[in-house]
């Protein structure tokens, strides 16, 4: 494996595991009446997770298909469409927090984790690009 894949591997892990950590802590010290409210109102989420996660494995493909000589720009457009879908998925459960009335702190500690997320994100496609 190439040193800079495998360090925007590392950057995108640690920064994924402080993100984790951030949210754990600040769902500990939601009341339970509060962390029930937050795993209804996200519970079709996991359903439309998995939907999405079958039609980027489906639009990668033909991507694919559809660009054979090029596959540079294929993988090019889909970190792309994957990081916008990210950054929506992101504003999204943003939104349904507030709607959820949920403490402010957990907003907090959401931004900054999908921030922390982004982060780790955007320096694996760096290093991936500048392979």
């Amino acid at each position: 494996m190439d040193f800079r894949v495998a360090t925007g591997l590392v950057a995108l892990l640690l920064c994924v595991a402080a993100a984790r950590a951030l949210m754990n802590g600040a769902f500990a010290q939601m009341t339970p009446d509060e962390k029930a409210r937050l795993l209804d109102g996200f519970a079709r989420r996991r359903v439309m997770n998995a939907i999405v996660l079958a039609a980027l494995i489906g639009a990668y493909a033909l991507l694919n298909r559809a660009i054979p000589d090029s596959p540079i720009f294929s993988d090019i457009g889909y970190v792309i469409f994957l990081g916008g879908l990210i950054l929506l998925f992101a504003v999204a459960s943003y939104r349904r927090l507030m709607v959820l009335r949920l403490p402010p702190q957990l907003a907090r500690a959401f931004v900054l984790a999908k921030g922390l997320q982004l982060v780790g994100f955007a320096s694996l496609v760096l290093l991936l690009l500048k392979r």
